[in-house]
């Protein structure tokens, strides 16, 4: 039986020190029926240099200004003309056989239109630093509420028919475009698969996009949540919505602390726009006396 066409999109900037190991996990699958996407966003690191290495073997290289990861996503599915989609960013790698196991999963004999297989984590040097167990939540109210379910992106498979039927990635979102498109799938019904197999690895380091960023990716998550918390019944839907509330909290206080002495000038206007924050002991201690001043030990222990 021949393999499923399968499009693997891959989205780079500034990731020289990664991405040929990207490239070369995609490549090194022996997988005969494959379409690799690279869309470059103006690198100036050599890695346009180090991916031109590669450009006979791949599908399509494009270098592009882009309006973020989702959006470079998009125009790689515009181009691929797979049966199945697979998105890995620059920095991860797929591992021994990925994309077989997508194949027979995604394919016209296993049915699926959604697979999920385990993720490992590595370091910057491709030491191994434990793994992310994937586990298909037991119902979207846990899913929103980040109470359940863990989905990891690199070791994520799609067809590419529910892009059609589903709409694309929302480019609006910067760091949790992934969330909220696994958010729309479940609100929609679609199940993924688990697969009990290893098919990528994520990179995590000090100075990557997510690290950086994980207020940012906070909130994107939260607004995902209470978009789809539309679907919930009304009991579900309130109980949703005191959870997002209280991770916007948390969020408002990681993101004061950033700003040193001037955190209650930044708390201020949040506090204004939200008066039943003032029930929030941690929050009205660091509106008195700014998040430099340490809180009295009682108030932690509440506070957590």
């Amino acid at each position: 039986m021949s393999l499923p066409r399968i499009s693997v999109i891959m989205p780079c900037l500034n990731q020289s020190a990664f991405v040929e190991r990207a490239l070369c996990s995609v490549l090194d699958q022996g997988y005969e029926n494959l379409e690799l996407i690279v869309l470059d966003d103006g690198s100036e690191d050599g890695s346009v240099e180090l991916i031109r290495r590669y450009q006979s073997e791949l599908a399509h290289f494009v270098t592009e200004e882009d309006r973020g990861p989702a959006d470079a996503l998009n125009r790689g599915l515009a181009r691929a003309t797979g049966e199945v989609v697979g998105f890995l960013n620059s920095d991860d790698v797929y591992l021994p056989g990925a994309l077989h196991a997508a194949a027979g999963i995604l394919g016209p004999s296993g049915g699926a239109s959604w697979a999920v297989g385990q993720c490992l984590r590595i370091g910057p040097s491709d030491q191994p630093d434990g793994s992310l167990r994937a586990q298909a939540p037991k119902s979207l109210a846990a899913f929103l509420a980040d109470a359940a379910g863990s989905l990891p992106w690199p070791a994520s498979f799609f067809r590419k028919a529910l892009f059609t039927r589903h709409g694309r990635l929302d480019r609006r979102m910067q760091f949790a475009f992934d969330y909220e498109w696994e958010c729309r799938l479940l609100a929609a019904g679609v199940r993924p698969v688990i697969l009990r197999l290893a098919l990528a690895a994520r990179r995590e380091y000090d100075f990557s996009r997510t690290a950086q960023n994980l207020v940012e990716q906070g909130r994107e998550r939260i607004a995902a949540a209470q978009r789809y918390g539309e679907h919930l019944p009304l009991a579900q839907r309130y109980a949703l919505w005191r959870q997002c509330d209280r991770r916007e909290r948390f969020y408002a206080l990681a993101e004061a602390e950033t700003q040193g002495r001037e955190a209650r000038r930044f708390l201020a206007p949040q506090l204004l726009r939200r008066p039943w924050w003032m029930a929030d002991q941690a929050l009205r201690h660091a509106l008195l006396h700014g998040v430099e001043e340490p809180q009295p030990a009682a108030l932690t222990r509440r506070a957590a």
